[in-house]
């Protein structure tokens, strides 16, 4: 709950500045803006210990080359460079100390890469690495190498502030214990959050009911936004295909709808007392959003960026994407809301943003997916202490610098402001969530996660579960193997 007010906090001070500048079950889980070249910091506020390193180098293995922006980045006049580059260093002048970032490839192709280095690092004793950080899904395979602390020794790690997200590390937890912590340092969380997108110009034409309003009252669900879908969708060229040149009602790719599973309330695994991990039987409301999301997938009024083009790289399909989006062809976009940031989306200028939708009507709240970052303590380092009082203080001054200055940037509409999607990201951060599948899918087996639009899902879990049940269970095992 710290964070969720914490967080709309951070959203209405943005909206006060905008004046001048424009378990298969249905659980829910429990949950000053600065520009300058000098960071802004009010000691007597802070509530981190005193230390100095006596001018220590601090090594961070940074898995993450496609978003290491978020980690490194030099001052360049945009407001969330600056604020990248005003964190490290007041992260580097409390306590003297200098960030060196370590950058590697921080998908598949530079997996083999990031596990010899961290475990040279470890198993060698060389100590090269004080922290590392990464993509969730790429770097839980580590676990296994038990090359990582418990983040729950660390007194100086201050699990219930805001700047640590607790509805993360509750399912990155293994065995009772956190090798692997999420927060606001790295931002993916929240840049990374799933949003849907909709088109204003598209919902004037075909004089749609207020979307807003929808989902105040609780009635955004994804029946209502299948429907609203079908009634813009129009093949343009009268071809009789629905593609690129004509106007569609929602635009994704198959990977990131995978996510409305929780977004509609469904979460594969549970847990019991002492921390072990079950994987639930497909329940009916699992088996039906299944079936909701292959109809959707196999619609009309659905395209999959995916097929707007041949061999493209992900960024060529995010792309196309936006520029179908912003092309007014498309009602909905859901995806990332990162993608508010960039240039395509930032030019655009009648689009606003909806939290995913909901199962039902019933369902009590909209829940968000997020795609998160997470950040380790080598089980060998120079100095423990240095190592969780620096990732302490990496996480706060994320908190207190970065994170406004992204929200600034992703609710700008050129020089205009849109109110009312601010109060929609009020309820986007309000309750999110990330499914322990997702971060360990790679352990699992992705298709566990990835693989909600089977045919006939019921009788592929009959036929698949086991193998999961099992790697789930190797997981547990294993790390009950660690030495304490």
């Amino acid at each position: 709950m710290k964070r969720n007010i914490s967080m709309m906090l951070c959203l209405s001070l943005i909206a006060a500045s905008a004046v001048s500048c424009a378990g298969g079950s249905d659980q829910t889980p429990t949950e000053t803006q600065q520009t300058t070249t000098e960071p802004v910091v009010t000691e007597e506020v802070i509530p981190l210990p005193e230390a100095d390193f006596g001018a220590a180098d601090f090594k961070i293995l940074t898995a993450a080359e496609q978003w290491q922006s978020f980690y490194t980045a030099e001052q360049t006049g945009e407001p969330i460079d600056d604020a990248v580059f005003n964190r490290n260093r007041a992260v580097e002048e409390r306590y003297n100390v200098n960030l060196d970032y370590q950058v590697y490839n921080g998908y598949n192709a530079g997996k083999e890469a990031v596990r010899t280095a961290i475990t040279g690092s470890v198993m060698g004793g060389s100590a090269e690495f004080d922290l590392m950080v990464g993509g969730v899904s790429y770097v839980t395979p580590l676990t296994m190498d038990n090359v990582f602390t418990d983040l729950y020794q660390f007194d100086v790690l201050a699990f219930d502030q805001p700047w640590w997200y607790s509805y993360i590390n509750n399912e990155l937890e293994l065995c009772e214990k956190l090798y692997l912590g999420s927060g606001a340092y790295g931002m993916l969380a929240t840049a990374n959050a799933i949003v849907t997108y909709f088109n204003k110009q598209v919902a004037e034409n075909h004089n749609m009911e207020d979307l807003y309003t929808l989902v105040n009252d609780g009635k955004w669900t994804f029946e209502k936004m299948s429907e609203l879908s079908k009634t813009v969708s129009a093949d343009l060229n009268g071809d009789g295909k629905y593609a690129a040149e004509d106007l569609i009602g929602i635009i994704s790719t198959s990977d990131y709808m995978s996510f409305l599973v929780n977004s509609m309330g469904y979460f594969y695994t549970n847990r019991t007392d002492g921390g072990r991990i079950h994987l639930n039987e497909p329940a009916e409301k699992l088996i039906d959003i299944s079936a909701r999301l292959n109809d959707l997938l196999a619609a009309n009024y659905y395209i999959d960026a995916q097929d707007l083009g041949s061999t493209q790289t992900s960024d060529d399909v995010y792309q196309n994407m936006m520029n179908m989006f912003s092309s007014d062809q498309a009602l909905f976009m859901m995806h990332r809301l990162e993608f508010a940031t960039r240039e395509t989306m930032r030019n655009m200028e009648k689009y606003g943003i909806l939290p995913t939708p909901k199962y039902d009507e019933a369902q009590t709240s909209y829940l968000t997916s997020v795609v998160n970052d997470v950040a380790a303590i080598p089980g060998v380092v120079k100095d423990t202490d240095m190592s969780a009082t620096i990732l302490e203080a990496l996480q706060y001054y994320t908190y207190t610098l970065v994170q406004p200055q992204y929200f600034e940037i992703a609710l700008k509409r050129k020089g205009t402001r849109d109110e009312a999607s601010l109060e929609m990201l009020e309820l986007i951060f309000d309750t999110p969530v990330c499914d322990f599948t997702y971060m360990y899918l790679d352990l699992i087996g992705s298709e566990l996660f990835m693989g909600i639009n089977q045919k006939n899902y019921a009788s592929w879990a009959e036929k698949n579960y086991k193998k999961f049940r099992t790697n789930i269970e190797k997981i547990v095992s294993t790390v009950e193997g660690f030495e304490s």
